[in-house]
């Protein structure tokens, strides 16, 4: 085991420079790596969308200060938010889900809003634990 690579599971990223243990995704220094975080997730994000060689996008186990960079997107390969928590309210207004979506043992601090969001194929909450408001209006699930 390299001392210099994130501690949670499979994971191969480098250790966060704030962080003795995690990647920057899996830390949970939210105040310390919310403005570094919105870069990198977007990046980290648009890789995996764009990488032919990867089936799924796995944002699993990502400690989210915010959540709003999927707003109004399309997103054509299947993923997964397995076992991540999103501290702020998580706002997936007018985005189309073309595959499965996995929110298995999620915890949402603050509430989801899935307004007028279209998930084309199968999406789960398994064991998600649920603060404040989950909005679904307008919403299509087919």
């Amino acid at each position: 085991m390299s001392y210099n690579i994130c501690e949670y599971k499979n994971c191969e990223r480098g250790k966060w420079k704030e962080d003795k243990e995690h990647c920057i995704f899996h830390s949970k220094k939210c105040k310390e790596k919310k403005e570094e975080f919105k870069n990198q997730i977007l990046k980290e994000f648009k890789e995996q969308q764009n990488d032919l060689n990867k089936e799924t996008i796995s944002l699993e186990g990502f400690i989210f200060p915010e959540f709003d960079f999927l707003s109004n997107e399309k997103i054509s390969k299947p993923i997964s938010f397995s076992n991540a928590e999103f501290y702020k309210k998580v706002d997936l207004k007018g985005t189309t889900f073309c595959n499965e979506v996995d929110f298995s043992y999620v915890k949402f601090f603050d509430g989801i809003n899935c307004r007028e969001t279209n998930f084309l194929k199968e999406v789960s909450f398994p064991w998600a634990k649920f603060s404040g408001t989950a909005f679904f209006f307008r919403h299509k699930i087919f």
